[in-house]
């Protein structure tokens, strides 16, 4: 509720942001926080994530250590992008 009615005035001109808040706002790393400890709680409640080796997070950024196939990372890919039509995980494969 608090990030729906959101705006901000830069040189005289009033900016209305319709989702989120905008950079460099002090409430935006504890939002990202919140929300992101939102979807691990939701996503690791529902199954167990057994490809998953080791899961890092500072902020929004996560990196993720994975014992999975190729298509099994895209697939998990897929499931976190659903979860918020804003929210937009990507991959970098990397085979060591």
């Amino acid at each position: 509720m608090c990030v729906q009615v959101n705006i901000c005035q830069f040189q005289n001109t009033v900016y209305r942001f319709s989702d989120g808040l905008q950079m460099r706002s002090p409430l935006a790393p504890l939002i990202a926080e919140v929300y992101m400890n939102k979807l691990e709680l939701d996503f690791f409640g529902q199954q167990s994530r057994n490809e998953i080796v080791r899961w890092y997070r500072y902020v929004d950024d996560v990196l993720c250590l994975w014992k999975g196939d190729e298509n099994q990372l895209k697939s998990l890919q897929q499931e976190l992008n659903s979860y918020h039509n804003n929210i937009e995980f990507t991959t970098e494969w990397n085979r060591h």
